[in-house]
This record gives C-alpha cells, structure tokens and sequence, in this order.
C-alpha cells in the first residue's frame, strides 16, 4: 500500500523557494526541518476507504480531478482572473483541504464519540422520568464514566461520510464570497497540514453563522473565504454562475502575521514555510498546544435553547 498526499505536492510545491527546500515545524516536538513536497502531509492509503463506500477509491478520484487545476487557478488568481471555471477548481479542491485531513477526521470521530454518549445519557434520562430507567444501561453510563469503556467511531467511517459531503462543499465554497489577498510585505504567508485556517470566534462567533475561512496559495497569496452557513443553496450546480463576489485585496504586516497566526493554531501538526523563520517558530512555540475542536452550546431560541457544535481552537487544559 503506497502513502498519499492528504495535502497535494501540486500546493505545497508553491511554497517552494526557487532552488530550494521547504521549511517544516513539528508542535509535538518543536523540532524544524527542510524538506520537499513529497516528503511531508502523507498517509498511508490515505486515498482509499475502505468499508463504508460503495467506491473505495472515490476520495483519491475526487483528489486527482482537482489537483490537476491547482497551478493554473492560482496563477489566474495572482494574476486577478477569478473566472466561474476558475472559482470551481479551486473550490473543489479547497473542499478537500478542508475536509479530509487527518486533523478533521481526529475532530469528527471525537464528536462522534461524545455524541454518542450524550445520546445514551439522553436517553437514560427521558427513560427515568418515565419511570422505565434501565438498570443495565445506567451501569453502562458509570462505566464510561469511570474510563472503564470507551466509545471508539471507525475512523474511515468519517472518511468516508466526509468524501460524500465534498461537493456540499464545494458548492458552499464556490458560492461564498472571495478575498484574494495579496501580499507584498516583508512577511510571508505559510501553511500547514490542515491548511484552511479560521481565527476562533468564541463560542458563539459573536451571533454570526460566519466562519470566515484563510486558505494561504503561496507565501504571497492567500484566498479568504466567507463561509457563511446560513446561506440557503440549491443543489449542487456548477454549470451556473456563483453567487458570490470576488474582490482582490492587499494586505498589511499585521494582516499577515494574524493570517500566520491562525494557520499555526488551526495546524495539526506540521507548520510549513518556503524557509526557516525566527517568527514562525516563536508562534509555534506559543501555540504548540493548540488543536482545532468541536464544542457543543446552547443558544436562546423562543422554544428554549438550541444546540449546536462549533468549531473552535484552543489548547487543552
């Protein structure tokens, strides 16, 4: 079984310095080193899901008709051209930057997990009020409780329920508004293994159903993305113009080094740049601890309260 690229040699290689190597930052380690494209953002069989598709090799298809537009959209976008063709390939494999790394399928199965457990305590709790509380089932709670049993969610099985969602999307993402930032400063944009970044909104985002999303192109593009979930879409249709606006925009050093700031928390576990940095090993070194999570709140609605999983990033107690 060979690795494969969860993030694309195709994107990494813009990183790449003319005759040079790239620069990678472990958080686990704080260790740094050179490195190619091919040598970084790989797993084993990391293109193929078994067991839950009907198409084991959906993901790594999906992958491949993307990757081959990746160089000549983000050309065009350098170039200010953000045409409906170019916005869908960059859409389509954005959609998997975001949705198929390593660092997402860690997020979803512990929301599988504790979402499980909340079900069976749910449950337990309607059952008692009712007066059929199961003395099995309240035993099962104190065991889990007390880490004697665990819930484990098959991780290809969110593989393979995220491949399925891919063209949801990218149909979010292509109809969204884009930013195209570039970046003339002193600083450079990096990236990382799980490259579309987001600032933490809080816990409630302010009362906005905006998360808006930072997908670094090149050390001196990157795409912003306003993800905004409340947007009501059709089916998927790419044939059609999008609804969203694109605008290009420059940036300031404080812009970039917020943008970089925000790629180094939202990593999983590499940070990647076109060279070594003292900057960016300062941020890795703040915020080695820091991983994209899920946390579910309660929002007022007229009925009572609401709840719902947001995506945060915080480092662990």
């Amino acid at each position: 079984m060979r690795k494969d690229h969860y993030v694309a040699r195709t994107y990494l290689q813009r990183f790449v310095p003319q005759g040079g190597m790239l620069h990678a930052y472990r958080k686990s380690d704080m260790k740094d080193f050179p490195c190619h494209p091919g040598d970084i953002c790989r797993e084993m069989g990391g293109d193929i899901v078994p067991d839950f598709l009907s198409k084991p090799e959906a993901l790594g298809e999906y992958r491949k008709t993307f990757e081959r537009y990746w160089k000549p959209s983000v050309e065009a976008l350098a170039n200010g051209h953000a045409s409906a063709e170019i916005k869908f390939a960059v859409s389509g494999y954005m959609a998997n930057l975001m949705v198929t790394t390593p660092a997402t399928t860690r997020l979803y199965v512990e929301g599988s997990n504790r979402n499980v457990i909340e079900t069976v305590r749910a449950y337990q709790v309607l059952n008692a009020r009712r007066g059929k509380a199961d003395p099995k089932l309240q035993r099962a709670i104190e065991e889990v409780d007390a880490g004697r049993i665990a819930v484990e969610t098959y991780p290809n099985f969110i593989r393979a329920m995220m491949t399925r969602q891919l063209t949801e999307h990218a149909w979010r993402i292509y109809n969204a508004d884009w930013i195209v930032v570039t970046n003339s400063t002193h600083l450079e944009f990096v990236t990382c293994d799980n490259p579309a970044a987001f600032h933490d909104p809080g816990p409630f985002r302010g009362g906005k159903p905006i998360l808006p999303r930072y997908l670094p192109l090149s050390p001196s593009l990157c795409l912003h993305v306003v993800m905004d979930v409340s947007m009501r879409l059709g089916e998927a249709d790419f044939s059609g113009e999008p609804q969203g606006s694109v605008r290009f925009a420059t940036i300031e050093p404080r812009g970039v080094e917020r943008i970089n700031e925000a790629v180094v928390q939202c990593a999983e576990e590499l940070i990647i740049s076109s060279g070594k940095r003292n900057d960016i090993e300062a941020l890795v070194a703040k915020y080695a601890s820091h991983r994209v999570t899920q946390e579910l709140i309660s929002t007022p609605h007229h009925d009572g309260f609401l709840q719902a999983m947001r995506m945060r990033v915080i480092a662990p107690e």
